[in-house]
């Protein structure tokens, strides 16, 4: 897992510094005050509750991540037009790039030197959702000896790091259609991105940097001797980009990546038709065909299904409950607007009602004219975007 950079990716917005080794801010910088020394940096607040989460992973919960980076009141108001609380997090594998095939070399050339029976193309990708060593027992089924199964792990690393360099020598290693964009777009809108994976740290920051997006990434996470479940990886991505689970949105391609981003308080997006079929992905929140599908608004619009928290639903029911304003105006009523009586008493069209129905006359006929009108009785029901047949000749 990547540390966090004491210089932030994001112009003007500060990271977090403490690391589970016990490191901590710098002397001579004091981040509890921005601005007017008047004025506490709520960040610096919230840094020091997420303190204790790097030492003991057993403390990252979606709950305490939740509390911890919950928008305040200001941030509240304008959520869901400046998406201030959101991020992303990104498989690497099947999301950024199509590596299955090289994780397969990788695990077909370990069977091989085990002799262990060559596994599936299933397995391998399931196995993207576990530690090597993990994957080595439960997925796999090579080995139920711990010491055997991080000695396989250590193998793994070493192949990895051969296979990667091999396929960069070549060129083969490109972004897929559409990620170097979406993740252009959300750092121009300062929503921060995260990638995860179960390859060495060097190998995913040599694949970031050759598919052009390392720059774009806020942190990177991996297994290690403190992350050892895609659930903690999922959750330090959120430590890390200092932003609540509940807004955070994990781009993956299989239902067993969706379930473990729900069981976390995350949504889940889903990238349909490169591993695994439609009907597998059915309980995600998005679907797309195309990593190019996704924008800020459709992300605005995924987080407001979901209520925020307390905070939000007062302020909406609150406007929800408020009454309208009533406003007066020359006609109350569009019966009024329509109608009005004449000296004998009875109900006449007005001159403003007959000039408007005028109007409309004059705009059905000159759009019957260019073929923009209703469709003859056996043709299309879409209108025509040139002039139509003249019946007329």
């Amino acid at each position: 897992m990547a540390t966090p950079a004491t210089e932030p990716i994001h112009k003007g917005r500060s990271r977090i510094v403490a690391l589970a080794s016990g490191g901590g801010w710098d002397d001579d910088e004091d981040v509890r005050f921005s601005g007017s020394s008047k004025h506490i940096d709520t960040g610096f607040l919230k840094r020091e509750r997420a303190a204790p989460l790097w030492e003991d992973p057993a403390l990252m919960t979606p709950e305490a991540l939740n509390d911890i980076f919950a928008p305040d009141e200001k941030e509240n108001i304008m959520l869901l037009r400046s998406m201030w609380t959101a991020s992303c997090i990104f498989r690497l594998d099947g999301i950024l790039v199509d590596s299955l095939d090289i994780q397969a070399r990788i695990w077909e050339t370990i069977a091989e030197s085990i002799s262990a029976p060559p596994p599936a193309l299933s397995q391998v990708s399931r196995a993207l959702h576990y530690s090597p060593e993990v994957a080595v027992h439960k997925v796999f089924d090579w080995t139920e000896d711990a010491e055997e199964a991080h000695r396989i792990a250590q193998i793994f690393d070493e192949v990895a790091i051969e296979e990667f360099e091999r396929e960069a020598e070549r060129g083969t290693l490109t972004a897929l259609p559409g990620s170097v964009e979406l993740m252009a777009d959300m750092l121009e809108s300062e929503i921060p991105s995260s990638v995860l994976s179960n390859l060495p740290l060097e190998v995913m920051e040599m694949v970031l940097e050759k598919i052009g997006v390392k720059d774009l990434v806020e942190c990177v996470e991996t297994y290690d001797d403190r992350l050892k479940t895609e659930s903690q990886l999922l959750l330090n991505a959120c430590l890390e980009m200092e932003r609540p689970p509940r807004h955070a949105c994990f781009f993956d391609f299989s239902a067993e990546g969706i379930d473990t981003a729900h069981e976390n308080d995350m949504r889940c997006v889903a990238l349909d038709g490169l591993y695994y079929q439609e009907l597998e992905i059915n309980q995600c929140d998005a679907k797309l065909n195309r990593l190019t599908d996704w924008t800020l608004p459709r992300f605005r619009q995924l987080l407001e299904r979901y209520p925020f928290d307390e905070q939000f639903l007062t302020i909406t029911a609150v406007a929800a409950n408020r009454q309208p304003i009533k406003r007066r105006t020359a006609v109350s009523t569009f019966d009024e607007f329509r109608y009005e009586k004449n000296k004998d008493g009875k109900l006449v069209p007005t001159e403003s009602y007959l000039a408007m129905e005028q109007k409309r006359v004059e705009q059905r006929e000159r759009r019957l004219k260019h073929g923009r009108g209703p469709p003859a009785e056996g043709k299309s029901k879409f209108l025509s975007r040139g002039r139509g047949d003249e019946e007329d000749e």
